[in-house]
C-alpha cells in the first residue's frame, strides 16, 4: 500500500454536484496534500462534471471517485472498504448527499438513516486518524423547524442525549402525521412554511448529530452540522462554510455553523434573518 501518512483524507458525499461538488473543486484546486475521494451514484457521469470544473488539480493532491448511495446499504460498506484498504483510514467525512422531493420516508430513509449507516460504516475508519473530523451537511431549515414548532414538541427535539429508541419514536410519531396528513398537532407550521418533508427532516438529522456528537466525542473527534442558507450567496460560499468546519478544534463538537457563525439549533425567522445579515 502507498504511504499516505502525510496526507488528508477526505471523503465527500454526493460529490458530483451541488455544494459538494463546490468543495471537491476548492480542496484540490487550493489545499496541499488532499486526498479528496468523492462517493457518487453515478461515476462515470461525476467523473467528466468533475473534470470539466477542475480541468488542473493542485500538485501533491489525488482524486479518486467511487461509487457510493445512501440509500444501499451495501453500496455504503463497499465504499468504507476501499478507504480502508486503500488508505487505512479516514480524516474527514463530509456527508452532504442528501434528496428534498419524494415522499417523507422515502426521504426520511436518505436523508437520515442513509447518512446514519454511512456515519456507522466511517467512524471506525475516523477513529484512525489523528485529526478526524465529521460534518453532517444540513440546512438552516432545520433551526427554523424547531423554532416553529409547538413547547411540547420542541422540548422532545432540543436536547443533546436523546436515546436511539426515543429518537425511533419521534419518527414514527412523524410517519403517523404524514399518514394522516396532520402536521399541525405536533409540528405547529412547521412543515407548512419552512419547506415540507425535507425542511423536518434536516429539524431530526440536527437531533441525531448532537447525540452522536455526545457519543464520539470522548474518543478525540468533532462532529458538527453544517448549515448553509440559500440566498444570495454562491455554491462555492457554501462550500467554503462546509471546508471551515473541517478545521474547528474539538471544543466545538456537536454545534451547528453557517458562514463561520456558530447557529443556535432553534431560531426565529426573525433570528435567523438577522444571524445570515452578519454572515
Amino acid at each position: 500500500m502507498p504511504s499516505f501518512e502525510n496526507k488528508r483524507i477526505v471523503f465527500i458525499s454526493g460529490g458530483g454536484r451541488g455544494l459538494a461538488l463546490q468543495a471537491v473543486k476548492i480542496l484540490l484546486t487550493e489545499e496541499r496534500d488532499q486526498v479528496v475521494i468523492a462517493g457518487v451514484r453515478s461515476v462515470e457521469t461525476s467523473k467528466r462534471v468533475i473534470q470539466e470544473l477542475v480541468p488542473s488539480i493542485a500538485e501533491g493532491n489525488l482524486l479518486e471517485v467511487i461509487a457510493f448511495d445512501l440509500t444501499d446499504k451495501a453500496s455504503i460498506e463497499k465504499a468504507a472498504q476501499h478507504v480502508e484498504s486503500t488508505y487505512g483510514r479516514l480524516d474527514v467525512l463530509i456527508s452532504s448527499a442528501a434528496i428534498a422531493t419524494s415522499d417523507a420516508r422515502t426521504i426520511f430513509a436518505t436523508n437520515i438513516f442513509g447518512t446514519a449507516t454511512a456515519d456507522e460504516a466511517f467512524i471506525p475508519l475516523l477513529e484512525k486518524s489523528r485529526d478526524a473530523h465529521l460534518v453532517e451537511v444540513t440546512s438552516g431549515l432545520a433551526s427554523l423547524c424547531l423554532g416553529a414548532v409547538p413547547p411540547q414538541t420542541k422540548e422532545k427535539f432540543d436536547r443533546d442525549d436523546i436515546s436511539h429508541d426515543e429518537f425511533e419514536q419521534l419518527v414514527q410519531d412523524y410517519y403517523a402525521a404524514a399518514d394522516k396528513n396532520d402536521y399541525t398537532t405536533l409540528y405547529g407550521d412547521a412543515h407548512a412554511k419552512f419547506y415540507g418533508d425535507y425542511g423536518m427532516s434536516k429539524m431530526f438529522l440536527n437531533v441525531y448529530a448532537r447525540a452522536l456528537a455526545q457519543k464520539i466525542k470522548p474518543k478525540g473527534y468533532c462532529a458538527t452540522d453544517l448549515t448553509y442558507h440559500q440566498g444570495p450567496r454562491s455554491a462555492e460560499d457554501g462550500a467554503r462554510s462546509i471546508l471551515s468546519s473541517t478545521r474547528v478544534p474539538i471544543s466545538q463538537t456537536g454545534k451547528a455553523w453557517t458562514y463561520g457563525h456558530s447557529l443556535p439549533f432553534s431560531v426565529t425567522t426573525a433570528e435567523y434573518d438577522e444571524l445570515v445579515a452578519k454572515c
